[in-house]
């Protein structure tokens, strides 16, 4: 599935319909150059799952953990010096407490083949992004057969 977005609302709102589809166990990787829209997205995602407060990108800590709807655990990989050091975050561990998003894969794909959501942002002007899915989860594959783009044209929350 491709979605041409032009503005970051309607990343945001994406982010919010998604995390309503969420649950705890899922893994979702974000894939984009610096600046393509992941974090934005990543925050309509936190702001779904009713988390309070300012969800910054985790690039300096790595990690980042919230609670909200259900525990959100947002993490970066873009400052991994070595593929090998992502086996010491225990993702499964926190994949048996939550969602879990993880931002620049490509830095331990090795690791990550089992997704149930792969979301590539690509950058197509200054405010324009297409994002295309892979999705691997069925459960999630059903949900995005009923998803309606309309929701993002909408001026009501998607809460």
């Amino acid at each position: 599935m491709l979605l041409n977005l032009d503005n970051e609302q309607k990343t945001r709102k994406l982010g919010n319909w998604l995390a309503k589809i969420l649950l705890p166990g899922d893994l979702i990787l974000l894939s984009g150059e610096l600046g393509s829209g992941k974090t934005t997205f990543a925050q309509g995602i936190a702001e779904g799952l009713r988390i309070s407060g300012y969800v910054p990108s985790p690039t300096f800590m790595i990690v980042h953990q919230y609670d909200g709807a259900h525990k959100l655990f947002h993490i970066d990989l873009y400052r991994l010096s070595n593929p090998a050091e992502f086996t010491d975050l225990a993702v499964d561990e926190m994949l048996e407490e939550g969602i879990v998003i993880i931002e620049w894969p490509e830095m331990a794909s090795e690791f990550l083949s089992n997704h149930d959501l792969k979301v590539s942002i690509e950058q197509n002007s200054d405010t324009s992004r297409i994002f295309e899915f892979d999705i691997r989860n069925e459960r999630l594959k059903r949900k995005f057969e009923k998803f309606d783009p309309a929701i993002l044209l909408s001026n009501a929350p998607t809460n």
